[in-house]
């Protein structure tokens, strides 16, 4: 009996007396002999007696180990703590086989997976010795990685971690303490070549801040307490300058606001000449009151106050009768308030009046003097006055004053009908991630402002308060303090943060603003954090305070030439591209523009066509690599920084960005396709093809190789290197959507969004489906049903509900906007531009769009139809500046007020 096989006697368990003890012996002895197949059967012949069995499913893991398949081994101990967590055995087990996994990963060079496995042991136990060793071992190898790369702010940062694991390992700290020192040195040294550069270039706001810092470091050096003396001089010198110059600029200028802040800082800088500053505050302040004085009478003229207009005018010619046009204007106000005064308030008017009394009433004394005379003779008999006796007091009874009937509450209440969900996101323009905490994202919108995320895109809320514009074109974070941010937003300018993003504020002091803006670019200085560049599309300006206030540098001498983008060189602050577009009209040269002296002079670069906009970028390692994306012939690209350009793709990217880490490595979105080059854009290969949507932004992780994101309609993000996508939508804002009400059932909306989708609910708007892709506004024939969309070249037309679109051609040309005549069934207007030469034109169709009339006007320029539901025949165009009416369906129109 004892000597039977254990293939036997686990056969006559499972036949006669199935018991889990016994069959974990079998296991046991079955490991004993390396049979491990045979072991782990017996092991699982135990679980499914006893399921719950920890001490089988431990072996089972214990086994998995012994084999070497650590993965298993894992699997089966978690296993083993899903029964009892607090088992002993398996979590040394577990914590064994993620140390192996961790060990099998470093063999292979992969350092991340072996970093997980170790943390996993450490999340069992943060005592375990092997793992904080290993930990510490992989940090002090990257640490003098970096230190062989002289990069010695990474080196402390990884031994700082590696004695976080070992801080007993003495040599590990001395260690430290000999980089921490030889770093000193040499950000001493670095500052200081900094802050020479500073001084060559005369920016002596970095030179001070520089040098600062290096004293900070290296209290002791009296060279450098010298040095700093003698820029602080210099600083004070060139503020002094700088300010007088500012502020003489702005009186010139006639910004007298901004004239009296300057010379007040250049007084605070005690000149020489206080008492001449004085006398320019109290002039400036002098010629700000006539300013606003003349401005105010101007309104009032405006809002026919001509009472108030002469007097603030008088005021003004009395203290200068020379100042600007107040003479003139003056005798305009006064004669404007004696035409509108009323007939019976002329004085030449009463003194005509009172001259004709007069004259009458002498004629009637002279006629009646003797009888006035002979009556005025007679004595008249005194009487005696009668005594009136007094009357007694009634108080009257107070009669009670009835309540004002209170307005009657309309009852109305808002109920949330849909979440949204079922149309596009909106268009992403700009993508930023916290240099220190890579789940702390912004993005800037097309319409919906800016958003944040603290999770890496999982979920995101609105950050607008105190923006002045929902319309973002950049968005940029300080690295030194990712507290702030700045946001270049249409026709608004430039908006800052200081406590990331929860408000915002203007900061456009010396930016000259138009409503009528291109582009909104900011950006900062990787050197210098207070340094700051600023184009709106006409000029670039720059800021030496953090956005606190700002210089034109420059403005093209050729107006006809509009800055599309612009990028700065991330070694050499004096460094600047602009690329510049004409959109081929004009003289001016398009293309990409280099200044090398902080933007006051610029020169074209051999690359001379229209760049579109956004579409210049630079690799943030050295900057010799730049791509710039033209509006009809590619992408180019340089590797001189800018002095020579080769085609290096046929087509367009309408995203692209360079790797953080390696100046070659770049991806670029055209269409529904990324392409990634490795080698500067020599040779490109496609990744993957994907659905984002019009894409405007891309961004790379600074923290983790391989992480993208695509801004589109909606946020996109990859882990694996652009090879698989995933939204990261929830919380985002909607694009820009336009609603219409089918005007036969009030049950059916229409919904038009930014990517020109067209969605359609049949419940009142509960849900939605989308009906139609491309198109732009929407017309609906009330009595046949048939709804209208613009094509471009063409109407897109639905008679059954939108289920279905017909293509109907357009004469030559292109239509903004379609509306449907709201009485006159099949009665179709459009607006656009037609012919070869683009006239701005009204159509007419008075068939359901089957065949067009033609309207050419070149006053009526427009985007939006709008038609008077009570009067069948006055139509109106409506653009951001007019607005035009026609009383004959169309045929002839009028303008009738400003936009």
């Amino acid at each position: 009996q004892k000597n039977r096989p254990l293939e036997r006697v686990r056969e006559e368990l499972i036949e006669v007396n199935p018991i889990a003890s016994r069959y974990i012996e079998i296991g046991l002895e079955y490991k004993d002999i390396k049979q491990f197949d045979k072991a782990i059967e017996s092991f699982q012949e135990a679980l499914r007696v006893d399921p719950e069995n920890i001490q089988a499913q431990v072996n089972v893991g214990s086994v998995r180990l012994e084999q070497k398949s650590y993965a298993e081994a894992v699997a089966e101990y978690e296993k083993a703590l899903s029964i009892d967590d607090e088992d002993v055995a398996a979590r040394a087990g577990l914590c064994e086989a993620h140390i192996a996994l961790g060990d099998q990963a470093l063999t292979k060079g992969r350092v991340k997976d072996a970093i997980r496995s170790y943390q996993q042991v450490l999340s069992i136990n943060t005592e375990h010795t092997d793992a904080r060793q290993r930990m510490a071992d992989i940090y002090k190898q990257r640490a003098e990685a970096a230190v062989a790369e002289t990069r010695f702010d990474q080196a402390l940062s990884d031994y700082r971690k590696a004695l976080n694991y070992t801080p007993e390992d003495q040599a590990l700290e001395a260690r430290y303490a000999e980089l921490r020192e030889v770093h000193r040195e040499q950000a001493v040294k670095s500052l200081s070549v900094r802050a020479e550069k500073a001084i060559s270039a005369k920016r002596w706001d970095q030179a001070v801040r520089a040098l600062e810092e290096a004293q900070h470091l290296a209290p002791e050096d009296e060279d450098l307490r010298q040095k700093l003396t003698e820029v602080r001089t210099a600083q004070r010198a060139h503020g002094l300058t700088t300010l007088k110059q500012r502020a003489q600029q702005q009186t010139q200028s006639e910004r007298w606001d901004e004239a009296i802040e300057s010379w007040q800082a250049y007084l605070a800088l005690e000149p020489d000449d206080r008492q001449a500053a004085e006398a320019e505050i109290q002039r400036a302040q002098a010629e700000q009151s006539k300013s606003k004085a003349y401005d105010e009478a101007r309104k009032a003229i405006s809002s026919k106050e001509y009472d108030r207009a002469v007097q603030l005018l008088k005021g003004i010619v009395f203290e200068d009768e020379t100042y600007k046009d107040a003479s003139r204007l003056m005798a305009e106000a006064i004669e404007l308030r004696r035409a509108a005064r009323p007939f019976w308030k002329n004085k030449w008017l009463w003194g005509g009046v009172g001259g004709a009394a007069l004259v009458a009433l002498t004629l009637v004394l002279v006629r009646y003097a003797p009888v006035a005379l002979q009556i005025l003779a007679q004595p008249t008999p005194l009487l005696p006055m009668p005594t009136i006796p007094p009357e007694p007091i009634i108080n009257p009874t107070p009669q009670p004053v009835p309540p004002k009937p209170l307005p009657t509450p309309i009852p109305l209440a808002w109920a949330r009908l849909s979440s949204g969900q079922a149309f596009s996101r909106d268009t992403i323009t700009a993508i930023v991630i916290n240099p220190d905490d890579p789940g702390i994202l912004y993005v800037g919108t097309e319409n919906a402002g800016i958003y944040k995320s603290i999770n890496g895109g999982v979920s995101w809320k609105s950050v607008n308060s105190g923006l002045g514009r929902a319309s973002i074109d950049t968005l940029v974070i300080d690295a030194l303090d990712p507290r702030v941010l700045y946001a270049g937003t249409f026709d608004a300018g430039v908006y800052k943060t200081t406590d990331s993003g929860e408000t915002w504020h203007e900061a456009n002091k010396g930016i000259n603003l138009h409503g009528w803006e291109w582009t909104s670019i900011v950006r900062i200085d990787p050197q210098d954090d207070q340094h700051l560049y600023y184009t709106h599309g006409s000029s670039i300006y720059e800021s030496l305070d953090g956005g606190g206030s700002w210089i034109q540098v420059w403005t093209p001498s050729c107006t006809r030439l509009f800055l599309t983008s612009l990028v700065l060189h991330p070694s050499d602050n004096r460094t600047l591209f602009a690329g510049g577009w004409t959109g081929g009209e004009g003289p001016c040269d398009e293309g990409v523009y280099i200044s090398q002296d902080g933007g006051q002079t610029w020169t074209i670069s051999g690359l001379q066509m229209g760049i579109n906009f956004g579409s210049l970028q630079i690799d943030s390692q050295e900057g010799n690599f730049l791509f710039a994306s033209t509006r009809d012939d590619g992408l180019y690209g340089s590797s001189d920084g800018g002095n020579t350009w080769d085609r290096l793709l046929n087509y367009t990217c309408s995203a692209f960005a360079f790797s953080p880490d390696e100046a070659t490595v770049a991806y670029c979105v055209t269409g529904h396709n990324l392409l990634r080059t490795a080698d500067g854009g020599q040779s490109w290969h496609e990744v993957t093809r994907h659905e984002w949507g019009e894409t405007r932004a891309m961004l790379l992780s600074p923290h983790t190789p391989g992480t993208l994101f695509v801004g589109g309609h909606g946020l996109y993000l990859s882990v694996d290197d652009g090879s698989s996508w995933i939204e990261r939508n929830s919380g985002l804002g909607a694009g820009y959507l336009e609603m219409r009400i089918d005007p036969t059932n009030t049950s059916t909306l229409y919904v038009e969004m930014t990517d020109q989708r067209l969605y359609q609910s049949s419940d009142s708007g509960r849900s939605w489906k989308s009906i139609a892709r491309w198109g732009l506004g929407l017309a609906l024939d009330a009595s046949s049903g048939t709804l209208y969309r613009s094509g471009g070249d063409s109407i897109n037309r639905s008679r059954d509900n939108g289920e279905t679109w017909e293509r109907v051609e357009l004469p030559e040309g292109f239509v903004e906007d379609v509306e449907a005549n709201p009485v006159q069934s099949g009665v179709v207007y459009g607006v656009g531009q037609c012919g070869d030469s683009h006239e701005h034109c009204f159509l007419i169709s008075s068939d359901g769009g089957n065949s067009w009339q033609i309207a050419i006007n070149q006053e009526v320029v427009g985007d939006r139809i709008v038609v008077d539901p009570n009067q069948e025949q006055r139509v109106y165009v409506v653009s951001s500046r007019n607005v035009y009416r026609s009383n004959d369906g169309g045929e002839t129109w009028g303008s009738c007020g400003r936009g």
